[in-house]
């Protein structure tokens, strides 16, 4: 009994004379509140809906604190002592709560940007006395004719396969590359490359943005992939590794 009147009579000091203190601890919710809205909105971050209902909730949980602190309706309400040192202690929780959530957001999508490649140029229309000529067409570059393994990669939108070559197969969103990806802005120019070993495939990451996934984990070290293994590029592009 006497440590939780100790505990009411620390929660009662603080609620009673550290407005500023109250102040500080809501602006500490709120701006993780909103820094997490804002920046998944900006970044078109689609599985961030979590950790926006979390930050929402938390600024829910400083409200009756604020009451409290401020004197808001508490003659007229009653409240208990015992909810009254809750209250305090909940507001404190809060913010402690918004300091993991706004670390832990940035942590998880911190990599989260888009390669947007090279900017366009603009290019002035011609004279209208003039014919406007007709736009080259971009050849793809001469590729040399390499032997192929019995694997292949399958796009998933498509149903499209790529058949493997033997030794090693590049991935990307530039042309040089054995298999093109060229509809995906999150797909980076030399992506990822696949090594064929006496009939062992090893996926090895090339340092892209947006990572490379197997089975929906991100792939950080060369790994051996297994037959119907699924495979992402980026945010949008997924393949299914087929071997026979």
């Amino acid at each position: 009994m006497d440590v939780l009147a100790g505990l009411f009579q620390d929660a009662m000091f603080l609620l009673r004379y550290y407005n500023n203190l109250w102040i500080l601890l809501i602006i500490i919710s709120v701006v993780v509140a909103i820094y997490i809205f804002v920046d998944s909105n900006r970044r078109n971050i689609r599985n961030a809906t979590f950790w926006r209902i979390a930050a929402v909730v938390n600024v829910a949980l400083f409200v009756p604190t604020i009451i409290v602190a401020f004197d808001l309706l508490t003659a007229a309400l009653s409240i208990d002592w015992s909810i009254l040192a809750l209250f305090a202690y909940m507001g404190v929780a809060s913010s402690i709560i918004a300091v993991g959530l706004g670390l832990g957001y940035w942590i998880n999508f911190r990599e989260l940007q888009y390669d947007a490649g090279p900017a366009e140029v603009y290019t002035p229309p011609p004279p209208v006395y003039a014919p406007a000529p007709a736009p080259a067409q971009p050849r793809a570059p001469y590729k040399p004719s390499k032997p192929k393994t019995n694997a292949w990669l399958v796009m998933k939108s498509s149903g499209k396969s790529f058949q493997l070559n033997q030794g090693t197969t590049t991935i990307g969103r530039s042309m040089n590359s054995d298999i093109p990806v060229m509809n995906d802005p999150t797909v980076s120019g030399q992506h990822l490359k696949i090594v064929e070993e006496s009939g062992h495939y090893k996926m090895i990451d090339l340092g892209s943005t947006n990572g490379t996934f197997v089975n929906g984990y991100r792939v950080r070290q060369p790994v051996l992939l297994d037959i119907n293994d699924e495979i992402r590029l980026g945010d949008n592009t997924y393949m299914k590794f087929v071997a026979s």
